[in-house]
């Protein structure tokens, strides 16, 4: 029953919102009002379900054959954190959007409700997501949470929103294409449940072709460069609690499919291959990042960095399947943490330039700090064991990953003090009285975020921890160090000489302009197609009409011909005789 009840509930949920929108006045504002309000407990079952299920057998799972095409729905312990993760992020997000302040007057945003009801969508999609147990379900729950998200990040209805949802639709539709494609052929070659795909992934005679497809559309989802196109356009569009989701939740759903199709027996060119653009395409979102001026975007460079990383570790599963089950362990751990941190992080812009008493200013940037280390991989905060947790795992098959992977803390660190600097002049942009609802959402994240990982941590065998050694707080210590010396360095170079600009969605900007080139180019063409198929029809209707102008002199003149009595009679006499000369031939050549 909590199987079902975590995806049919947001969905049913998000639906009747939706339809309360047709409701007359005054019945219409108070009945999704309310509903909206309540909309956080929508997450209870998926909050519940994993505790319920810690007792019982390693896998919990569920059959509903009366669903169209049949549904398979099981929780396993890689499905378990993530499940939480998810109903943590978004009963937050839909908290804070229900119980903060009415928007002004001059707000054009969607209704509260409606963006309440996309977050259910998302919620039941994404928990689908999670908890698929066969292709169908996953493919179709995929597909839900993906379109459902077009609603978040259309919300403000503004220029920068359209633009963004416009990029955002244009991927999704690639990516659920390449994935449908890769998931008709997992299933013919017998993998229509999950637990089968990676068997099937091998023994199909497309295995390459399978691998590229997934890669594809996965990739998009999980934004890994130079997939990852829609992340920095869609974070500072959408609303702070929206972003959350999609940073936290959304992507970890690409992530998942990694896991899910991982091939069972080693593939070793597609899993270095992913590794390497994985790592490199993580790397440069740092570079990109630290040229931002906005908030979020900086948020979002750091987003696609961490799913470079978390994509490179789970790629030596492929490489070599011996360790999936450490590789993917550790890196559900980094999800989890990676989520809540950055959820905490997105859910504060709004916290930090907001008014209230110097208490919950000072709780806020304390809270904030602590998100902020935690994500550089502090000692004693949840990066920190997560950061090791993934080295650790890939130390002995992937040497040269392991010895990369300091490098994205050091990545993380400079976002983190980029971020610093840039948030008092993004005050103005997202000043606004949070209210009650947003501030204890937060609190209850950032919270999560400095236990939970560690208890994960802590729990499963198959991670390990560090110890509280000098070379292990020495790991931890100097990224951030190295990032504060460089960041006061550039700060310093900086006000000599001007940094490049680099706009928000950095490969978007050649593409549109392309895309633009080519349309116009496509314009010209056909415009000068139509001009000189305007020429060849008026040069046709013109000779047409020369013709048609001397058939009737033509006539005309044998008509005045005719009227001259004696011209006429003279041709008729002419007729007769030749008439008579051929009637007499003719008989003359019969009696012979």
């Amino acid at each position: 029953m909590l199987l079902l009840l975590c995806c049919a509930l947001p969905l049913l949920l998000g639906g009747l919102l939706l339809a309360g929108r047709a409701l007359p006045e005054p019945h219409r504002d108070r009945v999704t009002t309310t509903a909206a309000r309540l909309a956080p407990f929508a997450a209870l079952p998926a909050l519940i379900l994993p505790v319920a299920a810690r007792g019982g057998p390693g896998q919990s799972a569920v059959e509903v054959p009366g669903l169209l095409l049949g549904t398979s729905l099981a929780l396993d312990e890689t499905s378990r954190p993530l499940v939480v993760l998810t109903a943590l992020l978004h009963a937050a997000a839909l908290a804070t959007i229900a119980w903060r302040p009415a928007p002004g007057p001059r707000d054009r945003s969607l209704p509260m409700p409606v963006l309440s009801a996309f977050l259910l969508l998302c919620l039941g999609g994404t928990l689908g997501v999670f908890l698929a147990a066969d292709l169908v379900t996953f493919y179709v729950a995929f597909a839900v949470m993906s379109f459902a998200a077009a609603g978040l990040v259309i919300h403000h209805l503004d220029r920068a929103a359209v633009r963004a949802t416009r990029v955002y639709l244009v991927l999704s539709v690639l990516s659920e294409t390449a994935l449908l494609a890769a998931v008709l052929m997992v299933g013919a070659a017998g993998g229509l449940h999950l637990a089968e795909a990676p068997a099937a992934v091998v023994g199909s005679d497309h295995t390459g072709l399978i691998l590229a497809l997934l890669g594809f559309g996965l990739g998009i989802k999980a934004g890994v460069v130079p997939l990852h196109l829609w992340l920095p356009l869609a974070h500072p569009a959408a609303p702070p609690a929206a972003s959350a989701v999609l940073s936290g939740a959304l992507v970890t759903a690409g992530l998942l499919g990694f896991l899910r199709f991982s091939p069972e027996f080693a593939e070793p060119g597609a899993g270095a291959a992913l590794m390497v653009v994985a790592a490199a395409g993580g790397l440069l979102a740092v570079a990109v990042g630290v040229l931002q001026t906005d908030p979020k975007v900086v948020l979002a460079y750091s987003t696609v960095s961490q799913m470079g990383l978390m994509t490179a570790v789970a790629a030596v599963a492929v490489v070599e399947p011996s360790v999936a089950g450490e590789v993917t362990a550790a890196v559900v751990v980094y999800a989890v943490h990676h989520g809540l941190v950055k959820g905490a992080l997105f859910l504060a812009v709004p916290l930090l330039s907001a008014g209230g008493s110097r208490l919950v200013r000072g709780a806020v940037a304390a809270g904030t700090l602590l998100a902020g280390l935690s994500l550089v991989g502090a000692p004693l905060t949840t990066g920190w064991a997560a950061k090791y947790a993934t080295k650790d795992a890939v130390a002995d098959d992937a040497p040269a990953l392991e010895a990369v992977l300091p490098f994205f803390a050091l990545g993380s660190a400079l976002l983190m003090v980029r971020l610093v600097r840039v948030l008092p002049a993004a005050g103005a942009r997202n000043a606004r009285n949070p209210g009650a609802g947003p501030l204890g959402a937060w609190t209850v994240i950032v919270l999560g975020g400095a236990a939970v990982p560690w208890w994960m941590a802590a729990s499963s065998p198959e991670v390990s921890t560090p110890g509280f050694d000098a070379a292990a707080v020495g790991e931890g210590l100097w990224p951030p160090a190295v990032a504060a010396v460089l960041s006061l360095a550039g700060h310093l170079v900086g006000r000599r000489i001007s940094t490049p600009a680099v706009p928000a969605g950095d490969l978007v900007v050649p593409a549109e302009s392309a895309v633009a080139q080519a349309t116009d180019a496509t314009d010209r063409g056909l415009r000068t197609l139509g001009r000189a198929a305007d020429s060849a029809a008026e040069a046709w209707r013109q000779g047409w009409s020369r013709a048609a102008a001397a058939a009737r002199a033509l006539g005309q003149r044998a008509d005045s011909s005719l009227e001259d009595w004696i011209r006429s009679g003279a041709a008729l006499l002419a007729l007769l005789a030749a008439g008579s000369l051929l009637v007499l031939l003719g008989s003359g050549g019969g009696g012979g």
